[in-house]
Protein backbone atom coordinates (compact mmCIF):
# COMPACT_ATOMS: atom_id res chain seq x y z
CA UNK A 1 0.00 0.00 0.00
CA UNK A 2 1.16 3.36 -0.24
CA UNK A 3 1.69 3.43 3.59
CA UNK A 4 3.62 0.16 4.15
CA UNK A 5 3.94 -3.24 2.53
CA UNK A 6 5.16 -6.25 4.42
CA UNK A 7 8.54 -6.46 3.02
CA UNK A 8 9.38 -2.60 3.98
CA UNK A 9 8.47 -3.62 7.37
CA UNK A 10 10.37 -6.81 8.12
CA UNK A 11 13.60 -4.53 6.16
CA UNK A 12 12.73 -2.12 9.06
CA UNK A 13 12.70 -4.68 11.71
CA UNK A 14 15.90 -6.01 10.41
CA UNK A 15 17.61 -2.60 10.06
CA UNK A 16 16.31 -1.53 13.67
CA UNK A 17 18.54 -4.65 14.83
CA UNK A 18 21.90 -3.54 12.78
CA UNK A 19 21.10 0.11 14.22
CA UNK A 20 20.15 -0.19 17.60
CA UNK A 21 17.23 2.85 16.69
CA UNK A 22 13.66 2.32 15.09
CA UNK A 23 13.89 2.82 11.50
CA UNK A 24 11.89 4.62 8.54
CA UNK A 25 12.45 3.11 5.31
CA UNK A 26 12.13 5.71 2.20
CA UNK A 27 12.59 5.08 -1.35
CA UNK A 28 16.08 6.87 -1.56
CA UNK A 29 18.59 8.55 0.67
CA UNK A 30 17.39 11.91 -1.07
CA UNK A 31 13.98 11.01 0.16
CA UNK A 32 15.59 10.43 3.42
CA UNK A 33 17.02 13.43 3.67
CA UNK A 34 13.75 15.39 2.88
CA UNK A 35 11.64 13.73 5.34
CA UNK A 36 13.87 14.29 8.51
CA UNK A 37 13.55 17.70 7.57
CA UNK A 38 10.00 18.34 7.08
CA UNK A 39 9.42 16.55 10.12
CA UNK A 40 11.60 18.78 12.40
CA UNK A 41 10.84 21.96 10.09
CA UNK A 42 13.96 23.75 11.78
CA UNK A 43 14.63 27.42 12.22
CA UNK A 44 17.92 27.42 11.01
CA UNK A 45 19.93 24.50 9.54
CA UNK A 46 24.02 24.31 9.97
CA UNK A 47 25.67 22.34 7.55
CA UNK A 48 29.47 22.04 5.54
CA UNK A 49 29.23 23.57 2.64
CA UNK A 50 30.68 20.48 1.36
CA UNK A 51 29.64 16.58 0.83
CA UNK A 52 26.52 15.25 -0.70
CA UNK A 53 24.88 17.74 -3.50
CA UNK A 54 21.49 16.25 -2.79
CA UNK A 55 21.32 17.63 1.00
CA UNK A 56 21.95 21.13 -0.21
CA UNK A 57 19.49 20.58 -2.86
CA UNK A 58 16.52 19.50 -0.77
CA UNK A 59 17.64 22.39 2.01
CA UNK A 60 17.32 24.78 -1.36
CA UNK A 61 13.53 23.56 -1.84
CA UNK A 62 12.72 24.02 2.32
CA UNK A 63 14.03 27.22 2.11
CA UNK A 64 11.45 27.64 -0.98
CA UNK A 65 8.59 26.58 0.60
CA UNK A 66 9.36 28.00 4.54
CA UNK A 67 12.09 30.23 4.38
CA UNK A 68 14.72 28.38 6.42
CA UNK A 69 17.99 29.73 6.56
CA UNK A 70 21.11 27.45 6.05
CA UNK A 71 24.79 28.92 7.51
CA UNK A 72 28.30 27.08 7.67
CA UNK A 73 29.61 25.14 10.57
CA UNK A 74 32.23 27.82 10.72
CA UNK A 75 29.25 30.54 11.15
CA UNK A 76 27.66 28.41 14.12
CA UNK A 77 31.23 27.52 15.84
CA UNK A 78 31.49 31.76 16.04
CA UNK A 79 28.05 31.91 17.23
CA UNK A 80 27.66 32.36 21.38
CA UNK A 81 25.37 29.31 21.82
CA UNK A 82 22.37 31.56 23.28
CA UNK A 83 21.98 33.22 19.96
CA UNK A 84 21.80 29.90 17.81
CA UNK A 85 17.69 30.01 16.96
CA UNK A 86 15.54 27.55 19.21
CA UNK A 87 14.59 24.44 17.05
CA UNK A 88 17.89 24.55 14.76
CA UNK A 89 19.62 21.62 13.43
CA UNK A 90 23.30 20.85 12.65
CA UNK A 91 23.76 18.22 9.74
CA UNK A 92 26.39 16.34 9.28
CA UNK A 93 27.79 14.01 6.47
CA UNK A 94 30.61 11.82 8.15
CA UNK A 95 32.33 10.29 6.92
CA UNK A 96 32.15 13.30 3.66
CA UNK A 97 31.93 12.23 0.37
CA UNK A 98 34.34 12.15 -1.74
CA UNK A 99 37.56 12.47 0.21
CA UNK A 100 36.31 10.30 3.46
CA UNK A 101 36.80 12.84 5.36
CA UNK A 102 35.27 11.52 9.46
CA UNK A 103 34.06 14.58 11.59
CA UNK A 104 33.99 14.47 15.18
CA UNK A 105 30.46 13.89 16.22
CA UNK A 106 31.06 14.23 19.61
CA UNK A 107 32.11 17.51 19.16
CA UNK A 108 29.07 18.99 17.48
CA UNK A 109 27.02 16.67 19.66
CA UNK A 110 28.65 18.95 22.56
CA UNK A 111 27.58 22.17 20.98
CA UNK A 112 23.97 20.95 20.00
CA UNK A 113 23.33 20.05 23.37
CA UNK A 114 24.98 23.32 24.95
CA UNK A 115 21.95 25.25 22.40
CA UNK A 116 18.40 26.32 23.43
CA UNK A 117 17.05 23.67 21.07
CA UNK A 118 19.59 22.24 18.80
CA UNK A 119 19.45 18.26 17.07
CA UNK A 120 22.16 16.65 15.91
CA UNK A 121 21.61 15.01 12.35
CA UNK A 122 24.05 12.37 10.83
CA UNK A 123 24.32 11.19 7.85
CA UNK A 124 26.41 7.73 7.88
CA UNK A 125 25.94 6.56 4.41
CA UNK A 126 29.76 6.25 4.37
CA UNK A 127 29.74 4.62 7.56
CA UNK A 128 26.80 2.01 8.35
CA UNK A 129 27.29 -0.33 11.36
CA UNK A 130 29.32 -2.21 12.25
CA UNK A 131 31.49 0.84 11.38
CA UNK A 132 29.81 3.97 12.87
CA UNK A 133 26.64 3.81 15.55
CA UNK A 134 26.20 8.18 15.71
CA UNK A 135 23.70 7.90 18.62
CA UNK A 136 26.60 6.68 21.16
CA UNK A 137 28.43 10.51 20.37
CA UNK A 138 25.29 12.42 20.97
CA UNK A 139 23.28 12.33 17.24
CA UNK A 140 19.69 12.61 17.65
CA UNK A 141 19.31 11.32 14.13
CA UNK A 142 20.77 8.91 11.96
CA UNK A 143 20.19 8.83 7.83
CA UNK A 144 21.37 6.68 5.28
CA UNK A 145 21.44 6.09 1.94
CA UNK A 146 20.73 2.29 1.14
CA UNK A 147 22.42 1.82 -2.10
CA UNK A 148 25.52 2.54 -1.23
CA UNK A 149 26.89 -0.62 1.15
CA UNK A 150 23.30 -1.94 2.51
CA UNK A 151 22.26 -2.64 -0.89
CA UNK A 152 25.80 -3.21 -2.51
CA UNK A 153 23.99 -4.22 -6.28
CA UNK A 154 23.23 -1.16 -8.17
CA UNK A 155 19.63 -2.43 -8.79
CA UNK A 156 17.39 -0.87 -6.54
CA UNK A 157 16.93 2.32 -4.38
CA UNK A 158 16.46 2.91 -0.47
CA UNK A 159 17.23 5.37 2.23
CA UNK A 160 16.40 4.86 6.02
CA UNK A 161 15.90 7.31 8.62
CA UNK A 162 17.12 6.36 12.12
CA UNK A 163 15.46 7.85 15.18
CA UNK A 164 15.32 6.80 19.07
CA UNK A 165 11.85 6.54 19.72
CA UNK A 166 8.93 4.88 18.45
CA UNK A 167 6.46 8.41 18.35
CA UNK A 168 9.46 9.47 16.17
CA UNK A 169 8.94 6.70 14.08
CA UNK A 170 5.09 6.26 14.02
CA UNK A 171 5.31 10.20 12.85
CA UNK A 172 7.56 9.60 10.45
CA UNK A 173 5.72 6.68 8.95
CA UNK A 174 2.45 9.05 8.92
CA UNK A 175 4.26 12.23 6.82
CA UNK A 176 6.03 9.36 4.76
CA UNK A 177 3.04 8.55 3.22
CA UNK A 178 2.11 12.32 2.67
CA UNK A 179 5.28 12.78 1.01
CA UNK A 180 4.71 9.69 -1.22
CA UNK A 181 8.52 8.27 -0.31
CA UNK A 182 7.85 4.85 0.50
CA UNK A 183 9.97 2.42 -0.60
CA UNK A 184 8.51 -0.19 -3.53
CA UNK A 185 7.62 -3.81 -2.49
CA UNK A 186 10.16 -4.96 -4.87
CA UNK A 187 12.75 -2.73 -3.94
CA UNK A 188 12.44 -3.90 -0.45
CA UNK A 189 12.53 -7.82 -1.42
CA UNK A 190 15.76 -7.05 -3.06
CA UNK A 191 17.16 -5.16 0.05
CA UNK A 192 16.24 -8.01 2.09
CA UNK A 193 18.18 -10.50 -0.21
CA UNK A 194 21.41 -7.92 -0.20
CA UNK A 195 21.63 -7.72 3.32
CA UNK A 196 22.56 -11.95 3.88
CA UNK A 197 25.67 -10.92 2.34
CA UNK A 198 26.20 -7.80 4.13
CA UNK A 199 28.85 -7.30 6.75
CA UNK A 200 30.82 -9.75 4.49
CA UNK A 201 31.05 -7.42 1.99
CA UNK A 202 31.37 -3.93 3.74
CA UNK A 203 34.20 -5.65 6.06
CA UNK A 204 36.07 -6.91 2.80
CA UNK A 205 36.12 -3.62 1.19
CA UNK A 206 37.01 -1.51 4.89
CA UNK A 207 40.33 -3.92 4.87
CA UNK A 208 40.78 -3.49 1.13
CA UNK A 209 40.64 0.04 1.58
CA UNK A 210 43.21 0.50 4.62
CA UNK A 211 46.08 -2.28 2.46
CA UNK A 212 45.88 0.02 -0.44
CA UNK A 213 46.34 3.04 1.35
CA UNK A 214 48.85 1.66 3.17
CA UNK A 215 50.68 0.32 -0.11
CA UNK A 216 50.89 3.67 -1.93
CA UNK A 217 51.78 5.40 1.43
CA UNK A 218 54.84 3.71 1.36
CA UNK A 219 55.30 3.71 -2.12
CA UNK A 220 54.37 7.00 -2.24
CA UNK A 221 57.82 8.71 -3.85
CA UNK A 222 57.14 6.43 -6.94
CA UNK A 223 54.37 8.19 -8.09
CA UNK A 224 55.39 11.60 -7.05
CA UNK A 225 55.60 12.99 -10.45
CA UNK A 226 52.00 12.73 -10.78
CA UNK A 227 50.51 12.09 -7.51
CA UNK A 228 50.00 15.18 -5.14
CA UNK A 229 48.15 13.71 -2.50
CA UNK A 230 46.08 10.74 -0.86
CA UNK A 231 43.08 11.91 0.84
CA UNK A 232 41.65 9.59 3.62
CA UNK A 233 39.95 9.12 7.19
CA UNK A 234 43.09 6.89 8.02
CA UNK A 235 45.75 10.20 6.93
CA UNK A 236 43.70 12.80 9.33
CA UNK A 237 45.34 14.63 11.53
CA UNK A 238 43.07 13.09 14.80
CA UNK A 239 43.46 9.78 13.61
CA UNK A 240 42.72 8.19 17.45
CA UNK A 241 39.08 10.02 17.26
CA UNK A 242 38.47 8.04 13.78
CA UNK A 243 39.58 4.78 14.78
CA UNK A 244 37.44 5.02 17.89
CA UNK A 245 34.16 6.21 16.55
CA UNK A 246 34.30 3.98 13.80
CA UNK A 247 35.15 1.32 15.85
CA UNK A 248 38.33 0.48 14.49
CA UNK A 249 37.66 0.59 10.66
CA UNK A 250 37.83 2.91 8.08
CA UNK A 251 35.35 3.73 5.54
CA UNK A 252 36.27 2.12 2.14
CA UNK A 253 36.51 5.72 0.13
CA UNK A 254 39.39 7.47 -0.60
CA UNK A 255 40.57 9.99 -3.40
CA UNK A 256 44.17 10.75 -5.33
CA UNK A 257 44.51 14.53 -5.70
CA UNK A 258 47.33 14.39 -9.06
CA UNK A 259 49.50 17.38 -9.99
CA UNK A 260 47.59 18.31 -13.16
CA UNK A 261 43.92 18.29 -14.40
CA UNK A 262 44.85 16.75 -17.50
CA UNK A 263 46.38 13.60 -15.19
CA UNK A 264 43.03 13.41 -13.47
CA UNK A 265 41.47 13.07 -16.87
CA UNK A 266 44.03 10.71 -18.67
CA UNK A 267 44.31 8.25 -15.37
CA UNK A 268 40.29 7.95 -15.47
CA UNK A 269 40.86 6.11 -19.47
CA UNK A 270 44.04 3.81 -18.00
CA UNK A 271 42.46 1.20 -15.77
CA UNK A 272 41.91 -2.38 -17.28
CA UNK A 273 39.06 -3.12 -14.60
CA UNK A 274 37.88 -0.67 -12.22
CA UNK A 275 35.14 0.84 -13.46
CA UNK A 276 34.32 4.68 -13.99
CA UNK A 277 31.09 5.17 -12.48
CA UNK A 278 29.54 8.50 -10.64
CA UNK A 279 28.11 6.13 -7.79
CA UNK A 280 28.90 4.15 -4.45
CA UNK A 281 26.96 1.19 -5.31
CA UNK A 282 28.10 -2.09 -5.70
CA UNK A 283 30.66 -4.65 -4.49
CA UNK A 284 32.89 -3.86 -7.17
CA UNK A 285 35.59 -0.74 -7.09
CA UNK A 286 34.56 2.21 -8.72
CA UNK A 287 36.53 5.42 -9.62
CA UNK A 288 35.57 8.77 -11.16
CA UNK A 289 36.66 11.95 -11.77
CA UNK A 290 35.32 14.20 -9.12
CA UNK A 291 34.98 17.59 -10.55
CA UNK A 292 32.33 15.85 -13.16
CA UNK A 293 30.46 14.67 -10.95
CA UNK A 294 27.57 16.93 -9.86
CA UNK A 295 26.85 14.73 -6.63
CA UNK A 296 29.02 16.49 -4.96
CA UNK A 297 29.38 20.37 -4.08
CA UNK A 298 32.56 21.67 -4.11
CA UNK A 299 32.27 25.54 -2.14
CA UNK A 300 34.97 25.49 -0.04
CA UNK A 301 34.11 26.63 3.55
CA UNK A 302 36.63 25.48 7.02
CA UNK A 303 34.36 24.30 9.49
CA UNK A 304 36.47 24.78 12.87
CA UNK A 305 36.93 20.78 13.68
CA UNK A 306 39.37 17.91 13.07
CA UNK A 307 38.61 18.15 9.37
CA UNK A 308 39.77 21.53 9.17
CA UNK A 309 42.80 21.73 7.10
CA UNK A 310 42.65 18.28 5.60
CA UNK A 311 39.76 19.42 2.95
CA UNK A 312 40.92 20.54 -0.45
CA UNK A 313 40.55 23.81 -2.24
CA UNK A 314 37.86 24.57 -5.07
CA UNK A 315 40.93 24.23 -7.38
CA UNK A 316 42.05 20.79 -6.11
CA UNK A 317 38.79 18.94 -6.83
CA UNK A 318 39.21 19.45 -10.48
CA UNK A 319 42.71 17.13 -9.90
CA UNK A 320 40.96 14.53 -8.35
CA UNK A 321 39.94 11.30 -8.60
CA UNK A 322 37.31 9.21 -6.18
CA UNK A 323 37.88 5.56 -5.61
CA UNK A 324 34.91 3.38 -3.51
CA UNK A 325 36.68 0.06 -3.16
CA UNK A 326 35.00 -2.92 -3.48
CA UNK A 327 35.34 -6.43 -2.35
CA UNK A 328 37.95 -7.66 -5.41
CA UNK A 329 41.14 -8.94 -4.00
CA UNK A 330 43.10 -5.97 -2.77
CA UNK A 331 46.74 -6.99 -4.68
CA UNK A 332 44.31 -6.81 -7.82
CA UNK A 333 42.96 -3.71 -7.41
CA UNK A 334 46.66 -2.51 -6.18
CA UNK A 335 47.98 -3.60 -9.45
CA UNK A 336 45.54 -1.64 -11.51
CA UNK A 337 45.94 1.43 -9.83
CA UNK A 338 49.81 1.11 -9.95
CA UNK A 339 49.85 0.26 -13.18
CA UNK A 340 47.36 2.85 -14.55
CA UNK A 341 49.84 5.70 -12.18
CA UNK A 342 53.13 3.97 -13.74
CA UNK A 343 51.89 4.42 -17.29
CA UNK A 344 51.42 8.50 -17.35
CA UNK A 345 55.51 8.54 -15.57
Amino acid sequence: SKISNSNSEKIEKILENITDGHVTLYNSGTSAIMGILSFINPSSIYIHEKGYQGTHDVIKLLHKLTGVQKFSLDHLIKLRHEDVPENSIIILESPMNPLGYVHDLSYYSRIAKSCKSCKLIVDSTLAPPPLQFPFKQGADFIVYSAVKYLAGVSDLGAGFIVSQSVDSKTNLHMERSSLGTSIANFDSFLLVRSLRTYKMRILTQCNNTEKIIKFFMKNFKNYSQIVDKIHHASLQANKDVVMKQLNGYYNPVFALELKHEVYAETLLGEFNFLSNNPNLEGGETLVELVHGNSNFSHKFVDDGDSVKGNMASDANYKKMLRFSVGCEDFQDIIKDIDQALMSLI
